[in-house]
């Protein structure tokens, strides 16, 4: 039988390891020192590709049972061009508030133990699901944002883009729409570090037109880019956004972690090398990672606004998947 497998962190990359390390036969602890459900910062988009994950561990009737949005249109603002497609795939719209608990409270009914507390330092078959990697000078730094609002339900993601700031608009759960962004230092400093009044200076056109139900929350600060190589311990894995930050314009963060997770779970349970690890994470991730980074390099020197009529919204969505 494996040896046992410590989880810090039990968000969705946290609880894919615990169930991945339980279906190897591993007993698994979960440390968690947040009290869930709650609300955090986060697109609220997850990809076709979540649906497949979900059944490979018997839990997609259990999804959808929590009566995810179904997302079926994209819709690009870059410049003057606008673009919009059907996904050839539904994605889901689902809130962190009701994924991270259902999904923890999974890996709990399978068997994982759960710890309210901090982890003790690091132990033997670890899982460092929990914080992000790196930092970023002062005054240079990015910030990530988020409010929900009442709303007309669509089945529409759309991504709006304006220099140093963007954001991304779908319906969740309860017919309730999440309106998410990123925004550079400098830009949300002038604004006060107030999404309201960002958001409303260069969106106001484009945002929901029904009442804020829940407050900004805001997060950071934020670095793009992974960390694949595992230098925590011999035997310690790092997953999701300790692992690294994905660009949400991309949006993919949801799914890599839970992506991550798994493999993160797996690797844990049967004592894999992480250099190992690290090369199924690298070849899943890197193509996405570098074509998120051309992408955001060409938004940020304009270049964007000036290919974007040629190139098809499907090819942009495309090239930021995962490669699973």
């Amino acid at each position: 039988m494996p040896e046992r497998v410590t989880v810090i962190g039990g968000g969705p990359a946290g609880s894919l390891a615990a169930l991945a390390a339980l279906d190897a036969g591993a007993p698994v602890q979960i440390f968690e020192k947040s009290r869930l459900p709650r609300h955090k910062v986060c697109g609220e988009f997850l990809s076709p590709e979540a649906g497949p994950l979900f059944a490979r561990f018997g839990l997609l009737p259990g999804f959808l049972e929590l009566r995810p949005a179904r997302v079926t249109e994209a819709r690009i603002r870059l410049g003057r061009t606008t673009k919009s497609w059907r996904l050839k795939h539904p994605a889901f719209g689902i809130s962190r508030y009701a994924l991270d608990r259902w999904l923890l409270d999974q890996a709990i009914a399978r068997g994982a133990e759960l710890i309210p507390e901090p982890a003790g330092g690091m132990h033997e078959r670890t899982v460092v699901a929990h914080g992000r990697r790196g930092c970023a000078p002062k005054g240079s730094r990015l910030f990530g944002f988020k409010a929900h609002f009442a709303g007309v339900p669509n089945d529409r993601i759309e991504l709006l883009f304006a220099p140093g700031l963007y954001i991304g608009i779908n319906r969740i759960e309860g017919g309730v729409i999440n309106v998410c962004g990123l925004v550079a230092e400098s830009l949300f400093k002038s604004f006060g570090f107030d999404p309201e009044k960002l958001t409303g200076a260069h969106f106001a056109g484009e945002m929901p037109a029904g009442e804020r139900v829940l407050d900004w929350l805001i997060t950071g600060p934020l670095v793009h880019g992974p960390a694949f190589e595992q230098t925590d311990g011999p035997l310690t894995y790092r997953a999701g956004d300790a692992l690294g930050f994905i660009d949400p314009f991309t949006g993919s963060g949801m799914l890599d972690a839970m992506c991550t997770g798994a493999l993160a779970g797996r690797a844990a349970a049967f004592g894999s090398a992480p250099s190992a690890y690290a090369r199924d994470c690298r070849r899943m991730l890197a193509n996405q990672y570098r074509a998120a980074a051309v992408l955001r390099k060409s938004i940020a020197n304009g270049m964007a606004g000036l290919l974007a009529p040629f190139v098809p919204g499907r090819a942009l969505f495309q090239v930021t998947r995962p490669s699973i």
